[in-house]
C-alpha cells in the first residue's frame, strides 16, 4: 500500500503502520481470518505445526505472534513452552484472553521481529505464520531468527502467496477484493488495513525468492511446500549445527 505517498511502505515506516493497523483490528482479527478463509487456516496451521515437530519441554520462539493461534496448536498438544513475540501489545493482550487455559506454556512479549530481545541460541526452534510479509526488511527478520535458534533448531514459516493458475489466479484476486476486503472492513470498521493486507500479498516476494532469501542468511536444509492452490506456502529450514548435520 502506498498510502498516498506514491511509495510502497517499508523500513520503520511500514513497521509503524503495521502496528497501529493490527491493534485497530485486534478484537475481531481471529474471526475476519477463519471465516474470510472458510475455516482453512486451521489446516494450515497444522501442517506447520507437523512440520516443525515439537517435542516436550522444548521453548519454541512465536513470531509475529498475533493472538497466538499457532502457538496454541503447539501447546496444546506437547507440553512446550512457547514465547510468543509481537509487535502489537493489544493483539498479545487478545491472545492471552483467548488462551487462559493455556498461560502455563505461553509468554507474551512485545517487540520488534528485527530486532529480538534474546540472547543468541536461545530457541530450541521458532515459527512464524502469515508475518514475514508485513517486517521492514525480510532479511533482517530471517536473520535475527537464525540468530536466537540454537544449532541444529527448524524454523518454519507460513505466508501467503499467489496462485499461478490463470483462471483461478483471477477468481482469487477477484475474491481478495470483493470478499475479504469488504468483510474485514464490515467486522474490524477499518477497511484500509484490509486493504493494506491484500496489497502486501501481491507486493510480497515470490516463493522462490523468500526461499533464496532463507538460504543467504545462513539456513539450511531450506524446502518449500505450496498449500491450497499456492494460496500459501510452507517453508522450512534448519540452523546449521557446525557439524554439518542438523535435524530434520
Amino acid at each position: 500500500m502506498n498510502l498516498g505517498n506514491g511509495k510502497p511502505l517499508a523500513g520503520d515506516e511500514k513497521k509503524g503502520f503495521v502496528k497501529r493497523m493490527f491493534t485497530g483490528i485486534s478484537a475481531n482479527y481471529d474471526l475476519v481470518n477463519s471465516v474470510a478463509s472458510l475455516f482453512i487456516d486451521h489446516y494450515w496451521r497444522i501442517k506447520a505445526k507437523r512440520a516443525l515437530k515439537p517435542r516436550p519441554g522444548q521453548l519454541i520462539l512465536d513470531l509475529c505472534s498475533g493472538t497466538m493461534p499457532l502457538a496454541r496448536a503447539v501447546v496444546s498438544r506437547v507440553k512446550a513452552r512457547v514465547v510468543c513475540l509481537d509487535i502489537s501489545r493489544a493483539m498479545l493482550a487478545q491472545g492471552m484472553a483467548k488462551n487462559g487455559s493455556l498461560s502455563h506454556a505461553l509468554y507474551p512479549i512485545c517487540g520488534d521481529a528485527e530486532n529480538l530481545p534474546f540472547p543468541d541460541n536461545t530457541f530450541d526452534s521458532a515459527m512464524v505464520a502469515f508475518g514475514i510479509r508485513n517486517l521492514g526488511s525480510l532479511e533482517n527478520g530471517l536473520t535475527e531468527i537464525y540468530r536466537v535458534v540454537r544449532p541444529g533448531g527448524k524454523t518454519v514459516i507460513l505466508e501467503f502467496s499467489r496462485p499461478t493458475l490463470p483462471v483461478f489466479a483471477q477468481v482469487y484476486r477477484l475474491y481478495l477484493k470483493k470478499v475479504l476486503i469488504p468483510i474485514g472492513g464490515a467486522l474490524t470498521n477499518d477497511r484500509q488495513a484490509y486493504e493494506y493486507l491484500v496489497d502486501s500479498i501481491y507486493r510480497f516476494y515470490k516463493p522462490e525468492q523468500v526461499q533464496r532469501l532463507i538460504r543467504t542468511v545462513g539456513f539450511e536444509n531450506v524446502r518449500k511446500v505450496s498449500l491450497t492452490a499456492r494460496c500459501v506456502t510452507l517453508y522450512s529450514c534448519n540452523k546449521c549445527n557446525g557439524f554439518g548435520r542438523s535435524e530434520r
